[in-house]
């Protein structure tokens, strides 16, 4: 298995372990906010300024299991340098998407947290804050290049927030975003965080493509 699929593999069994919680309301029915909130994910363009975007297949079963709305999984690179960066944008009700952060999920994958998350502040190029928990990643017995950067947040449609107990922050939303970005965990003293160069990018145009 190639470290891209290994790495698609591990954000889908977040979503799936995510899908326990929550599973007694709304079963077989989604509401018209939570229809409108999935189709609004399409809107996400596939290129982002110089970042080009190539769209990753979710299973079926899988996505029926996790008790999402509407999905978007994508690896996106920038031509120029090779940098890469993977995104996983999902939404939903509050409790499935609410739940489970990469420190709980990637375990299954055979990734070991090692280092505490801690929160950014990004801006989303309009002067307003948007947080985001960050935490680095790596399988045991592997070299530091092979670690994984992951930052996570939600949204209900605004500004994106990293809340200590997400599942009570957000349990008056009538829809719920969550965000995954993935990149290297081991970056050069002088080279830029790719991800945070991503994100100036990413976040102005899921202000614009998820807003009502």
């Amino acid at each position: 298995m190639t470290r891209t699929a290994a790495l698609l593999a591990a954000l889908t069994a977040v979503l799936l372990s995510g899908a326990l919680h929550g599973m007694w309301t709304e079963r077989w029915h989604t509401s018209d906010a939570r229809r409108l909130a999935g189709e609004r994910l399409g809107k996400l363009p596939l290129r982002l300024g110089d970042w080009e975007g190539q769209d990753q297949p979710m299973d079926q079963r899988e996505f029926d299991i996790a008790m999402i709305d509407g999905y978007v999984m994508r690896r996106y690179v920038r031509p120029q340098d090779g940098s890469a960066v993977s995104l996983l944008l999902v939404s939903g009700r509050h409790g499935p998407v609410s739940v489970h952060s990469p420190e709980v999920c990637y375990a299954g994958a055979g990734y070991v947290q090692v280092t505490r998350p801690g929160r950014d502040d990004v801006s989303a190029g309009d002067g307003a804050a948007q947080q985001f928990f960050r935490a680095k990643f790596a399988k045991e017995n592997t070299v530091d290049a092979d670690s994984l950067s992951i930052r996570w947040g939600w949204s209900t449609g605004g500004d994106w927030q990293a809340p200590t107990n997400p599942r009570l922050a957000f349990a008056r939303a009538d829809v719920l975003y969550k965000l995954y970005l993935v990149g290297p965990g081991s970056i050069g003293k002088d080279q830029p965080d790719p991800v945070a160069e991503f994100m100036n990018v990413l976040l102005p145009e899921l202000k614009k493509s998820l807003s009502p």
